[in-house]
């Protein structure tokens, strides 16, 4: 029986860090990237997060440069109002890694293993990995390829602006993602939790609270 060759490992000098944060946080009422918790903003936590499996971690802060304390580059999107592809396009274009590990900084549920479990999942062809499906994808925890920056670019040529236009998956009547060598993760009831987002006040209150159980039954264990 051939043997199929193992696919190399995928290297933190092949993968730039880019967390997400150039929403205007409407929904939440103020600037949810510099929300608290356990003395760490969500933006900082998402850099933790991200900085010990990548060769730098960058800011996707739309057409301006944000947050400056942080103290990391910015990768700008070239016009206003391009929706979140604008920020995967900015990326793409200027980092200069093979790949990108996009993470949303209003994520904080991800943790290190998610992470490793992502960028153990590439395969030698795939051009985006990411967890879900066409139907239901999670396009702002994901892998993406420099290679794929041609079809980004043909996508927001065309008017879009949702990121996954970039890999077919708003055609909920076909599969045509695959024809891009998207690689899906499936989701499952033992792992959704990580990726709830706190967009509004509620979903914020949800997880602090969330934190503070996680912190009662530590202390209760010691």
């Amino acid at each position: 029986m051939e043997r199929k060759a193992r696919t190399p490992e995928l290297k933190a000098l092949d993968v730039t860090g880019v967390i997400f944060c150039g929403g205007m946080s409407r929904r939440m009422g103020q600037d949810k990237a510099l929300l608290e918790v356990e003395g760490q903003t969500l933006l900082q936590k998402a850099n933790v997060l991200l900085e010990p499996h990548v060769s730098r971690v960058v800011l996707s802060t739309g057409p301006t440069p944000r947050y400056e304390k942080m103290g990391l580059p910015c990768v700008l999107d070239p016009e206003a109002d391009m929706g979140p592809i604008g920020g995967l396009f900015a990326a793409l274009t200027a980092c200069e890694t093979p790949w990108i590990l996009a993470l949303a900084c209003d994520l904080p549920r991800l943790s290190e293993e998610a992470v490793l479990e992502l960028l153990g999942a590439r395969r030698e062809g795939d051009k985006a990995v990411l967890f879900g499906s066409p139907q239901d994808p999670e396009p702002l925890f994901a892998l993406y390829h420099h290679g794929l920056l041609p079809i980004v670019d043909a996508a927001i040529r065309s008017g879009h602006r949702r990121m996954t236009s970039a890999l077919g998956a708003t055609d909920r009547s076909s599969d045509q993602a695959m024809n891009h060598a998207v690689r899906w993760l499936p989701i499952t009831d033992d792992n959704k939790g990580p990726f709830s987002n706190v967009n509004r006040p509620e979903d914020w209150r949800e997880y602090q609270h969330g934190c503070k159980a996680a912190t009662s039954d530590g202390e209760e264990h010691r």
